[in-house]
């Protein structure tokens, strides 16, 4: 009985996720993977300093979170390259890409994205909506 309990206490918070995240227009999280589509080192790290402060921007607007740095070796040269990945909160993977495609690795063809949905920060969603 109490295992039916729990399941159902479970399906009935699953259910209201999505409605209190709509209400609260929390929108969705994507993990941004970058992958660089370039070899000219030179390009990147022109680039790296304009590409980092438009990270740093949406880190302080809240809009992205929780960055991690990943070194790559792959550049014929041997130059270590950083790679970040991060998440970002959009109400949409439309959104996500508009905010994306306006970075300069984007628009100079440095590197390409790709999205991951990760869904909505469950507790913490409810801890906000309870808030408001």
């Amino acid at each position: 009985m109490l295992k039916t309990i729990k399941s159902l206490a479970f399906i009935l918070l699953a259910a209201v996720l999505p409605a209190q995240a709509e209400e609260n227009k929390i929108g969705d999280t994507f993990a941004v993977v970058w992958e660089y589509t370039t070899d000219d080192v030179d390009l990147i790290r022109k680039s790296l300093s304009t590409q980092s402060g438009e990270l740093l921007k949406l880190w302080e607007q809240g809009t992205v979170e929780n960055a991690y740095l990943a070194e790559e070796q792959d550049f014929e040269n041997g130059t270590d390259i950083l790679n970040i990945v991060f998440f970002i909160k959009a109400n949409s993977k439309a959104g996500a890409e508009k905010i994306l495609n306006e970075f300069t690795f984007v628009k100079k063809g440095i590197a390409k994205y790709e999205l991951y949905p990760v869904g909505l920060l469950w507790l913490k969603t409810f801890e906000d909506a309870a808030k408001n």
